[in-house]
């Protein structure tokens, strides 16, 4: 056989050494790829019928034993069959049709095809190979119409005429084996069949080895061209379109969609091929491959939608129309904000599990391009909103009547409206001007350093400014949050309302001297009436002296609590110390005589150790008694009223409770207004001037205080108060 056709011999060998080659550089390259693996399978059972064909040439002239004949058609055989069920392996993964289970599904295949063709070698009766044949007839029969149906049904999914003829050569070499030896064509149809192996060999390195590292600088090349397309826009829907475009024409995608996350739903953004019903479909997390992908944040690749994928589907009818899928995660400072996912038709092109590393590539540019855009919307929106807000404040401050002026650290003026250039005479010229030479010294504070102080300690600090015969209030408050970064000054025309408060002043005047003396000469004579209508003995004019006498001095309560808030008003109060216990004591003493006619008790609680406090000793004891005469006022027969004081932190706490009708919760804010008196059932009968409680809620102030209160319906009030004070006393006896 070697004399009739040395072409055929040289050939193999030749096939031989390069497809020694070609599985030594496939398995040096990669071996891990499911591609690599069936085409080294598809090669050793390749190599292992060239072999046993060269060795039964070589065996009639080495005169060799029939044992070694009969092995050497057996090896042939045995690489005959594994090559045909290795072919049909390498083809279905290529077109990436391969079922569930494929390579345990093959292996069974392999083993049973070539272990039974082996087993038939090692019998004894050997001398006739009409058994081995048959054998692998039989399976090229199965597996050589499996690969011919593979490539009839499948043949759009690639794109290499090369590689289909390939399989083709490959295929019929095997067929003609099977023709009557006696044609002299059993070594060509070797031939053919290796011829057909290097077709594929070439194609499969080329697209597995050569073709990857050729694209590695155009890759880069095309990331930067998209990485340019990307960025160069701003709206964040162009720049998806521009994402979902880019993708589908970077992997020869039949479409591309876009899904955010949304809370805990994806939302279908932006497509590419997909119908326009699918836009803004949406997606639990954990559903579909997007929300998985989405969820665990790993890249997802699909050699088919309809086989490997059993959950809910990602759009309608993608089970009928979705091949190959590949889905990557959107992923910005660690958190997921999307889904990049590409789709191939189920007649479109395969990808590959290299085209997912690319579209992460892809999908980390797009990430911070999108995230990129959110931000940069975001940023636009809050600046026209502090734009518009600003012209609105500029509108108003430069609208306003009122001089409104603002300073650096520096006191160097940064903001002055019209109303303020007009009464300081300002003008550009004093745009950067330190305030102490383009203000008048009337309008600046009289001690800088009080000034600064209080603002640091309260915010604000107010003072009267006179100019121009007018009256201003100067409000000046800080510029900045976190640090100090100027001051803003706003004055308030307070003229008209000094007039007013200074004829208020006459008026109260006026009260206190023409009004209280005439009333107390009508009390006095009054009285001197009252004696001579008692000796009379006439009960209807006792009774109407007695009424008169009850009005008026309801008038000189009501004369006595004005000039006591004016008083108040006006600070004229002393500065001493004060002593709780001595103030709750004396104003107990003062309203026992009422509390026990009312059959009240008074229980007085002042703690040991209570401090002291500065403030006017008259005003705040006061305060405590129309505290405690409402107290009995209010409170039912038999009820009680407690008196306690104690020290609070820094404060000396005084509550007066009692178990009266209280207050109903809608009137509790309005206890403390001038002139009001609340009409709730049960206080019909109790009379008052309204005052009371205003009285002590000025007098608290007046001490730097605070004052509150509780009350429930019908269960009882308290009053809480708290004035800072002073050192506290220490306990020598603890």
């Amino acid at each position: 056989m070697l004399a009739e056709s040395p072409f055929a011999v040289v050939l193999n060998i030749l096939i031989v050494a390069l497809s020694m080659g070609f599985l030594i550089i496939v398995l040096w390259y990669d071996i891990h790829r499911r591609v690599n693996q069936f085409f080294a399978l598809f090669l050793t059972f390749m190599l292992l019928w060239n072999v046993g064909f060269l060795l039964s040439g070589i065996a009639p002239i080495l005169e060799s034993s029939t044992r070694f004949e009969s092995l050497t058609r057996g090896m042939t055989q045995a690489g005959f069959v594994g090559a045909s069920i290795g072919g049909w392996a390498l083809v279905t993964v290529i077109f990436g049709v391969q079922p569930r289970n494929f390579r345990r599904w093959t292996l069974f295949y392999i083993v049973l095809g070539v272990g039974f063709t082996i087993w038939l070698v090692l019998t004894d009766n050997l001398t006739d190979s009409s058994q081995i044949i048959s054998v692998s007839t039989f399976f090229f029969l199965i597996f050589g119409s499996l690969t011919l149906y593979v490539i009839w049904r499948y043949w759009r999914k690639l794109q290499s005429i090369a590689l289909i003829m390939g399989i083709l050569l490959f295929v019929g070499g095997q067929a003609g084996s099977f023709l009557n030896p006696q044609l002299g064509i059993t070594s060509l149809s070797v031939s053919v069949s290796s011829i057909g192996t290097l077709m594929i060999s070439f194609i499969v390195i080329q697209r597995e080895l050569i073709i990857p590292l050729l694209e590695r600088s155009k890759q880069l090349e095309s990331m930067h061209e998209v990485s340019v397309a990307i960025t160069s826009r701003i709206a964040t829907d162009a720049v998806l379109t521009e994402i979902a475009e880019r993708a589908a024409e970077w992997l020869g995608a039949d479409a591309t969609g876009i899904f955010l996350k949304h809370d805990n739903m994806l939302q279908l953004v932006a497509i590419h091929q997909l119908p326009d019903s699918s836009l803004h479909h949406q997606l639990k997390l954990g559903e579909g491959v997007a929300g998985l992908v989405a969820s665990t944040k790993e890249s997802k690749y699909l050699g088919n939608y309809r086989r490997d994928w059993l959950g809910i589907e990602d759009l309608p009818l993608a089970h009928e129309t979705f091949g190959s899928v590949i889905c990557v995660p959107l992923i910005y400072d660690n958190d997921v904000i999307g889904t990049l996912m590409a789709i191939a038709g189920l007649q479109g092109a395969l990808f590959e599990k290299t085209d997912m590393r690319l579209l992460e590539l892809l999908a980390a540019q797009a990430a911070v391009t999108i995230s990129y855009g959110n931000l940069f919307n975001t940023q636009k929106t809050l600046t026209d909103k502090l734009e518009s807000t600003n012209e609105q404040l500029s509108t108003v401050l430069r609208s306003t009547d009122n001089p409104v002026l603002a300073v650096d650290r520096n006191l160097n003026l940064i903001f002055t409206n019209p109303a303020a250039e007009e009464v300081f005479g300002l003008d550009t010229l004093h745009s950067r001007e330190n305030i102490r030479r383009a203000l008048p010294r009337a309008a600046l504070p009289l001690d800088y350093r009080d000034a600064l102080m209080t603002i640091r300690s309260r915010g604000a600090y107010r003072y009267e400014v006179e100019l121009d015969n007018k009256t201003y209030l100067c409000h000046v408050a800080n510029l900045g949050d976190e640090r100090i970064e100027g001051f803003v000054a706003v004055l308030n025309d307070v003229t008209e309302l000094k007039e007013l408060d200074r004829i208020k002043s006459e008026m109260v005047r006026m009260t206190s001297h023409d009004l209280k003396n005439p009333l107390q000469a009508a009390m006095s004579n009054l009285e001197l009436l009252r004696e001579d209508v008692e000796s009379i003995g006439d009960d209807e004019i006792i009774l109407s002296v007695t009424n008169i006498d009850q009005q008026l001095n309801r008038m000189y309560r009501i004369i006595d609590g004005i000039l006591d808030l004016e008083r108040v008003r006006l600070g004229s109060q002393s500065d001493d110390i004060c002593h709780p216990r001595q103030i709750v004591y004396e104003s107990i003493d003062e309203l026992n005589d009422m509390a026990t006619e009312k059959g009240v008790r008074l229980i007085p609680q002042v703690a040991d150790n209570v401090a002291n406090f500065m403030g006017d000793i008259d005003q705040f004891k006061r305060a405590i008694i129309n505290l405690i005469e409402n107290a009995i006022k209010f409170n039912k027969v038999g009820g009680e009223v407690g008196i306690k004081t104690q020290n609070r932190g820094h404060y000396v706490l005084f509550a007066i409770s009692d178990d009266g009708i209280g207050i109903p919760e809608h009137l509790v804010g309005k206890v403390f207004d001038r002139f009001y008196r609340a009409h709730q059932p049960g206080a019909e009968h109790i009379t008052g001037t309204g005052l009371g409680l205003s009285l002590v809620k000025a007098v608290v102030d007046s001490h730097n205080g605070h004052i509150r209160v509780e009350s429930q319906f019908g269960l009882g009030t308290t009053f809480y108060i708290t004035v800072p004070a002073m050192a506290r006393k220490i306990d020598v006896a603890s």
